[in-house]
Formats: structure tokens, sequence, C-alpha cells
């Protein structure tokens, strides 16, 4: 963790804990707080392809989570948060996905453990990140699409992540109440003080 601020991040790890830290402000939570971050990991990269066949199309999604206070990702510099969601995301491998599929093998309701409104509500955030995605190879028979965007952020603490027509740019989508939007909105751009924090 000594070098941890030494290390080169990529931009899912640095964006999302930019927007992670601006929606914590925003919402104004209390430092001691124990705050949740998921996002989704493939789990075909992570696994040995003779079980998982080369285009097995189904779902072999994960949900890594991290768990901290939520002083300690506000306060501290924004590879902090950006190390949290990289020990997340990197526990996701071959054993982590043999465990939850064991884990998940003995349980009568797996409804009881899917994602949604009740799993990142405010203090909680729900991280979506797909510039990976070829939305806009995607052609049926009329052309390239010229705009792609999700059809909606169903829930408070979700957030989107996607790349623009070109690939060059990412949108940034997130659901969080009326009240805290103005505040976010602030933090979102006031790069002087992220400046600072690197």
């Amino acid at each position: 963790m000594s070098n941890a601020h030494q290390i080169k991040y990529s931009t899912f790890e640095v964006l999302s804990a930019h927007v992670w830290r601006c929606a914590l402000k925003a919402r104004g939570v209390q430092n001691d707080k124990l705050v949740k971050f998921s996002t989704t990991v493939n789990g075909r990269s992570k696994f040995n392809h003779s079980v998982v066949p080369k285009g097995y199309f189904g779902n072999f999604i994960f949900s890594p989570v991290y768990l901290g206070k939520s002083g300690e990702i506000v306060s501290m510099p924004l590879w902090y948060a950006a190390s949290k969601i990289r020990e997340a995301v990197t526990r996701v491998n071959e054993d982590y996905i043999r465990s939850a599929v064991d884990f998940l093998s003995i349980q009568s309701d797996l409804t009881a453990l899917a994602s949604g409104p009740h799993t990142s509500r405010c203090p909680d955030v729900d991280v979506n990140y797909w510039k990976g995605i070829p939305f806009y190879e995607a052609d049926f028979g009329w052309g390239k699409p010229v705009f792609v965007r999700q059809g909606g952020i169903g829930y408070e603490g979700q957030i989107v992540i996607m790349p623009n027509e070109n690939g060059d740019e990412l949108f940034v989508g997130i659901n969080l109440f009326a009240s805290h939007m103005d505040r976010f909105e602030k933090n979102i751009y006031d790069f002087e003080e992220r400046r600072a924090a690197l």
C-alpha cells in the first residue's frame, strides 16, 4: 500500500473513484459510515477457457464489492479510492468464481441475492462500465447507430459509464436524489482540488 500512489491506474479506476467521491460528498455521508462500491466483472477472462468455451453466450458476470468508511474515500487522495476499486476487481479470479458458484449452488432462493435498488441506494454506488461493449458496431441492416445511451438509470446510486460514437470520450450517467444533484454537479467539475490531492 505504501507505493499505491505511484501505480498507474486505469481510466475505469480513476473515473469511477472520482465519481464515487463526488457522490459521497454530494450526499453528505458521515465519515464513519460504511459505504459500498460495486461493479461488474466479466468472468470469462478470469476463468479457464476449457470450462467456459470461447464464444459462450450467457451471463458470466460477477459483482465484486469494496466496503469501507466514507471519510477515508473522501479525505484521502484520489489514488486511494482507485486502489480500493482495483483491489475489489482483482479479487475476481478463478478461485473467487468457483467459490461464488459453490455458494450460489447451495442457495434456496437466488432472487434474494439479486442486485438492484435495494443494494446500491445512498450511500452506496453500483458502477456499470461499458467502454468495451461495441455498441457502435451493431448493424441490424440499416447501418450503424449514430447515438447510443442506456435506456435509463434505474435506481438511485447507479452509475453508467459508456463511450461516445468515436470511442474517444466517455459519458457518465448517474442517478442521485434530486436534493444531491446540484452538489454533485459542482463537485464533479472541481478539478483544482483533485490536482492537489493527486
